[in-house]
């Protein structure tokens, strides 16, 4: 019987985790075509945000979408913890002015943290929209 008990709290406490984190981050719709419009809305400020990519630019697939790296900042950090989100149009967003970033079908996954360059447990959150060419 206390195993039993111990599984379901272990279980609803476990869930409501996961419910909660998903709701930190929100990517809509989730499949995306040229021409269509990406929102990304967070529950709350975050000061670095990420993207995952199907391919590698810069020789990796992971890149920064804030002036943490200028080569692919698509928006200043703190005008995006005002706005908690963004709003993406797929034809015009590029990584320099010049590399268009939905260039490849795939999976495009987006990251948020406060700060996603360190390993002391901070958590960061994801969504993952599919873009098909």
């Amino acid at each position: 019987m206390k195993n039993q008990i111990l599984t379901i709290l272990l279980g609803t406490l476990f869930f409501s985790t996961f419910v909660h984190a998903a709701n930190e981050i929100k990517c809509s719709p989730a499949i995306l075509h040229p021409g269509d419009k990406l929102t990304i809305k967070t529950s709350k400020a975050f000061q670095d945000f990420a993207i995952d990519l199907p391919y590698k630019f810069n020789r990796s697939t992971m890149q920064f979408l804030t002036e943490t790296d200028p080569l692919t900042a698509i928006i200043d950090s703190k005008k995006f913890m005002k706005q908690k989100g963004i709003e993406i149009d797929v034809n015009t967003v590029t990584f320099n002015g010049k590399v268009p970033i939905f260039s490849k079908s795939g999976i495009y996954k987006f990251l948020v943290s406060t700060n996603l360059e360190t390993d002391d447990g901070t958590p960061s959150y994801a969504c993952k929209v599919k873009f098909i060419l």
